[in-house]
This record gives structure tokens, C-alpha cells and sequence, in this order.
């Protein structure tokens, strides 16, 4: 309790003493979260967030930090029966803290990054979380090239969740204040060629990412993707990542998407996804950002699927729905079996200028003879900004 009442003192006392030299913005942020898996126990997640954002320009250098601290609670019941039985936890955090600028150099820019902030690669599949590092990119109306070098160590484990060198996620111990994420060195480089032969975008990245821990987990990535307009109102995105453990074996995630504009308001799309198993010669996929392939709690990464999907977004003024139907098929070894479906409902509307609203529903049926876990999950959120 008093380090819950130190850290609220500490994110207000920040708010008062730095309004008056600083741009700020102070924002509230709501999660309620219902589910159920097979209809036969329901849980109840509440997360209640706080964040105090504060910018300042350097003079007319073109350069500006930045800095953003959050509090969070969360609890947590797993048997809604049984709601006050639930469990209660906090984190405090720094999660933006970085010095920016921009420099014009001929017909491009050349921005320059550095401190804590968000990285992801082209796919958003391997890496895509916070970083501390040193990010230099240059713009160019027909090219751009970029480099990232970071280290994960020094992160809330709490705030991320990355791969470790059993191919697991990493969960620090419970009691501690800030545990350290998993250590990673990495860097992340590549280019990107832009409008060519029919307004085409082709993009090639690298990124490493050496183990701190038992040195037995350094994975390394290639990712090339393409993109652009087809015939009429199409357009398409097609990218592919091989990766390899130590250089001990091969693994592969490749995405496909064509995407057809109904109107300037409303676009359906179609394509498949595949997250290699062990499939001839190549190994299961694994990223070092923690991500869950659907809402069954069976599948805990993304490996060994072949999804294909169908979608449709629509975007009016302040409105926006995003409705996804995914056919998820199994395939760790050779062999490729039916494992279940799922669909995904999501609405985000800006009520005013200083509040958002959204709702998230999310059914996933397992199709499977085992018929492992039918799992259904309902949020509710607001952004409010002060």
C-alpha cells in the first residue's frame, strides 16, 4: 500500500510541478472484460490505467522530449461466483521516454530516435513492444533507410512479455516491484523502395537479436515484403519472414492479403496467414514478442497454423467497425487438420473531443475431436483525456 501511495504522489506531483514548462496531457483508461470458455465458468478482468504525457521542444533545433508514466491496477476473477475472491495488482511505469528530431538533408528527412519508445518490425509478428535504443531513419519521396540497435533489459517484465530461450514467455516472479524483462541486444535494419513500376512498395529488414541470458536463443530474421495498387479499387499485401535459431534450423511466417475498396469509407479484404510447424524443412515459428494466435487459451503463440481470413473495416468521421472471420487449420507436423473458428466484432467511436468509446467481441470454437476449448470474451473500454 505505501508503494501504491507513493507512486500515485509521485505521477500527481509530476502533473503540478511540470504544467507550467511543458505541453501535458493527462489520460484515463478503461477496460472491463467479460469471458467464458465452454459456457461452463465466466471470469471478469477490470483494468483501470493513468497516464501523464509531457513534451517540451528544444528551441528551434527541430529536436523535442518526450516522456510518458502510467499507473495501472487490474483485478482479476477468475469465477465471477466468486467475484471477491479475486486477485488485486499494480504496475508502475516509464513507458516513453525519448529525444526526437528531425533534419532535412536534400528532398528527405533524416529523423533521429533515442531513449525508451515502441519498435516493431514490417510484420508487427517478431517484435513489436517497447525498446530502449537508438532509432536514425531517412525519408526520401522514392527510398528510405533505417537502422535500430536496443536493449530489452532494462523493461518492466510486466509491461512486456517476450519469448525466452525455451521458446516460452517469460513470467518474472510474483513480489517483485519492477522485475527486468528478458535481456535481448538487437538491432533492426532495412530499406524500403517506394513508388515504383505501378505505384509499387517493395521492403526488405533484417534484425537480430543476441540472448543475454544463456546465449543459446540468438534468433536472427529476414523479412521482404511487397504491396500496392492491382486493377481498379485492389490493392494487396504480401510479406514473408524466415528466421533461424543459432542458424540450427529455419523457421517461416508469410501473410497475404487483397484488399478491394467498396467505397471511400469501406474496405473488404481476404488473404491467409501461415506460422510454420515442423514442416519438411523448416521448424516451428517463434517471434520475441509474446503473441497469441487466436482467443483459445490452447494456443499460446503464434506457430504451426494456416489461417485464412476474411474481412471488413468501416471509417466514418469519428466512427469505426472492424469485423474478422478467421478459419484456423493446424499444421505442426506435415499434415494439415481443421482446429476451429473464430470471429472478432470491434467498435471505436469518438463521442467527443476528449472521449472514445469502443466495444471488442471475440468467439473462438474449437472444431477439433478433442474439442480442447470454446472460448468467448466481451470488452467494454473508454479513453478519456484530460
Amino acid at each position: 500500500m505505501k508503494k501504491l501511495l507513493l507512486s500515485l504522489a509521485v505521477l500527481f506531483g509530476l502533473s503540478t510541478a511540470a504544467v507550467s514548462a511543458l505541453d501535458s496531457s493527462l489520460i484515463f483508461k478503461n477496460k472491463s472484460t467479460a469471458m467464458t470458455s465452454d459456457f461452463q465458468t465466466y471470469g471478469f478482468l477490470q483494468t483501470d490505467e493513468l497516464y501523464l504525457n509531457l513534451s517540451k521542444a528544444i528551441g528551434k533545433t527541430g529536436f523535442d522530449i518526450a516522456t510518458e508514466v502510467y499507473f495501472k491496477a487490474m483485478y482479476t476473477a477468475k469465477d465471477v461466483t466468486n467475484f471477491l475472491d479475486g486477485s488485486f495488482a499494480y504496475a508502475f511505469d516509464m513507458d516513453l521516454l525519448r529525444l526526437e528530431g528531425n533534419i532535412n538533408i536534400g528532398q528527405g528527412t533524416l529523423n533521429i530516435k533515442a531513449g525508451r519508445f515502441n519498435v516493431s518490425d514490417n510484420t508487427y509478428t517478431i517484435f513489436s513492444q517497447l525498446s530502449d535504443g537508438l532509432s536514425i531513419k531517412y525519408v526520401h519521396p522514392i527510398f528510405s533507410v533505417y537502422a535500430f540497435g536496443g536493449y530489452t533489459g532494462f523493461l518492466n517484465a510486466r509491461n512486456v512479455v517476450m519469448i525466452n530461450d525455451k521458446a516460452k514467455p517469460y513470467v518474472p516472479e510474483e513480489g517483485s516491484f519492477y522485475p527486468l524483462a528478458y535481456p535481448y541486444i538487437m538491432y533492426d535494419a532495412g530499406f524500403s523502395l517506394n513508388n515504383l513500376f505501378g505505384n509499387q512498395t517493395i521492403k526488405v529488414e533484417t534484425l537480430g537479436f543476441f540472448d543475454r541470458t544463456s546465449n543459446e536463443a540468438n534468433r536472427y530474421y529476414l523479412n521482404t515484403a511487397f504491396s500496392g495498387p492491382l486493377a481498379n479499387d485492389f490493392s494487396y499485401y504480401f510479406s514473408t519472414s524466415f528466421g533461424t535459431v543459432n542458424f540450427d534450423s529455419i523457421m517461416n511466417y508469410t501473410t497475404l492479403k487483397v484488399n478491394y475498396a467498396l467505397s471511400d469509407a469501406a474496405v473488404f479484404n481476404v488473404g491467409t496467414d501461415y506460422a510454420s510447424g515442423n514442416n519438411g524443412f523448416l521448424s516451428k515459428f517463434a517471434g520475441i514478442s509474446s503473441k497469441t494466435i487466436n482467443v483459445s487459451a490452447a494456443y499460446p503463440e503464434t506457430t504451426g497454423f494456416v489461417v485464412p481470413n476474411v474481412g471488413f473495416s468501416y471509417v466514418r468521421n469519428n466512427f469505426l467497425t472492424l469485423i474478422e472471420g478467421k478459419f484456423f487449420m493446424e499444421c505442426p507436423e506435415n499434415a494439415i487438420t481443421p482446429a476451429g473458428v473464430e470471429g472478432d466484432l470491434s467498435m471505436i467511436i469518438n463521442a467527443l473531443y476528449d472521449l472514445q468509446l469502443g466495444i471488442d467481441i471475440a468467439g473462438y470454437y474449437d472444431i477439433t475431436p478433442e474439442h480442447r476449448k470454446t472460448n468467448v470474451m466481451a470488452t467494454f473500454k473508454f479513453v478519456l483525456v484530460f
